[in-house]
């Protein structure tokens, strides 16, 4: 009689070391799904026991869909561990603090930054209040902008600094002060309400800034152009997931990325590691609108979150492939999510 085959072994490089890319509009879900993933099973709180589910349907058999939910829960229960996040902000901040502060704030205050809302039909915004709300983080923003330069993050690799970026990235004071800089830029004015339009601001400055790093490598160039820039940010991203698997040498490697919206940024991944998979978040269209469209109250502020999500689903000419398309993306996703949100009165 054959022997039977240990799976174990089989499926061990997927136990060891997966990547997941998020992907997704704006509001859509991303950074709920991360959340859930960054948590793992846990104690399983946050899932219903298929059993509970049994029971309450008078322990009768409901559905080939209840044995399907049963056997990903008890494999979940065994195996779904914690994964480690990478933002997409956070990186985008690394770049931010390469340069001295007063080019972020010179960059806010451009007449280039001005027109490129202009050209995307949106309203001209004043950064003044966040100028002064990020001039109040100079000391940290010097004190970590020294230590990455020291760093060399287009060098890691060839000074095998690996232990420092890891040291770097993970330590809570620089996850603080990302923190601390995109609040300041605007990211969740609209949760406070104290300014409406600035979140969505946020969005869209953040989105040139990551169109300007994918065309030029810098996130204030407006004008350069280099095709060998646009893998800029995941090079980066690909350097922070190598710097992780030098220091946890032995242990499982799993990072998710929130979140990609650029096509040849997930074929990047895709082409370097067998064990990436690429999950795209989707919520209806209207919903969605709706959604963040709550989140702005001003109601002359409506079209531009129209114009902000057709903007990043839809691309741009073929020659501006450096731009967000998150039409691209979803046709690249290896699984599909739906979001689905229920509103209690």
């Amino acid at each position: 009689m054959p022997q039977a085959i240990d799976l174990n072994n089989i499926y061990k490089l997927r136990n060891d070391f997966t990547i997941i890319g998020i992907t997704g509009q704006t509001g859509s879900g991303c950074s709920e799904v991360t959340s859930q993933l960054i948590k793992g099973f846990d104690i399983g709180i946050d899932f219903e026991n298929p059993m509970i589910i049994f029971q309450k349907h008078g322990s009768k058999f409901i559905h080939n869909d209840f044995r399907k939910h049963r056997i990903v829960y008890n494999y979940a229960k065994v195996n779904f561990k914690p994964y480690t996040e990478i933002k997409y902000k956070d990186i985008i901040t690394l770049f931010l603090i390469k340069y001295p502060l007063m080019e972020l704030e010179k960059f806010l205050k451009s007449v280039e930054l001005k027109n490129e809302f202009i050209k995307s039909e949106f309203l001209p915004y004043d950064f003044t209040n966040e100028i002064n709300k990020i001039s109040l983080l100079e000391d940290q923003f010097n004190m970590l902008s020294k230590k990455i330069n020291s760093i060399k993050l287009d060098k890691v690799k060839d000074k095998k600094n690996w232990k420092e970026l890891n040291d770097f990235f993970i330590d809570p004071a620089f996850k603080e002060f990302s923190r601390l800089l995109h609040e300041g830029l605007g990211k969740n004015s609209d949760k406070s309400g104290e300014s409406p339009n600035s979140g969505l601001s946020y969005h869209k400055g953040m989105q040139i800034i990551s169109n300007n790093l994918r065309k030029s490598g810098v996130p204030y160039d407006f004008n350069s152009y280099d095709a060998d820039k646009i893998f800029s940010i995941v090079e980066v991203i690909n350097s922070i997931i190598k710097s992780y698997r030098h220091h946890n040498k032995g242990d499982r490697t799993q990072i998710v990325i929130n979140s990609l919206k650029n096509p040849l940024e997930i074929m990047f991944f895709k082409e370097r590691y067998s064990a990436f998979y690429s999950f795209a978040i989707n919520k209806d269209k209207e919903t969605l609108k709706s959604d963040l469209g709550a989140k702005f109250t001003m109601s002359t502020h409506q079209y531009d979150v129209v114009k902000l999500l057709d903007e990043e689903y839809n691309g741009a000419k073929d020659e501006e492939f450096f731009k967000q398309n998150i039409e691209e993306c979803l046709q690249l996703a290896d699984i599909h999510i739906s979001f689905l949100s229920s509103k209690k009165n």
